[in-house]
């Protein structure tokens, strides 16, 4: 739980063992400190007045599965998941405080980082094969862009509106949210978590 100003009040065993600090460090913590050094999915800071908790005290609205990056003194960054709900009296639409929960989703994120990689890896690999095949048989190189679809897809000639031979896998990757590149080393080097849900605050 964190009051109206955002300090933290309270939090259970798991909320310190993803955040990698005792309750003793956690509670009296304001979301403002800037010792948090959060960062969003893009490799960009995620200041203290936007995080999840903050904007439901601003909003008095929930908000659901914000990802949020941990950077660790080992270098590796620790990824959760983000969900919080306002605080409200009876009878009063401002909170008085908030309770947030969280999962550890660094593992999912390295996995998605992997399967991204292998993904491009393979686009790279057929726009060499169009280019080699097409200059000598023209009339290969589409069938090549039906044939080697991810999935087996087929695509019917001229049939339009086709983005490339990876359109279905740009569609996955789309809200994927992977981090960059040196995002991606940084997983790499995070050692294995379970999944958990912390929160902080209530029973």
């Amino acid at each position: 739980v964190q009051d109206e100003d955002g300090t933290i009040l309270s939090c259970n065993p798991s909320a310190e063992r993803i955040l990698n600090l005792p309750a003793e460090q956690l509670i009296g913590r304001n979301s403002l400190d800037p010792r948090w050094k959060s960062l969003r999915e893009d490799g960009t800071e995620f200041t203290g007045q936007s995080h999840p908790s903050m904007e439901t005290l601003r909003s008095g609205s929930p908000c659901e599965h914000v990802v949020m990056g941990l950077p660790r003194e080992s270098g590796c960054i620790v990824w959760i998941a983000i969900n919080t709900k306002p605080l409200c009296r009876e009878g009063e639409s401002t909170p008085y405080g908030v309770v947030s929960s969280f999962i550890d989703i660094t593992e999912r994120k390295r996995a998605e980082t992997a399967l991204q990689g292998l993904m491009d890896e393979l686009e790279e690999r057929v726009e060499v094969v169009e280019g080699d095949v097409g200059s000598e048989f023209p009339g290969l190189s589409s069938c090549l862009r039906r044939d080697l679809r991810p999935g087996g897809e087929k695509q019917e000639p001229g049939g339009g509106g086709d983005d490339g031979p990876f359109r279905s896998h740009r569609s996955l990757g789309e809200g994927s949210g992977r981090p960059g590149g040196g995002q991606a080393r940084h997983l790499n080097r995070c050692p294995r978590s379970r999944q958990e849900r912390a929160w902080t605050g209530g029973e």
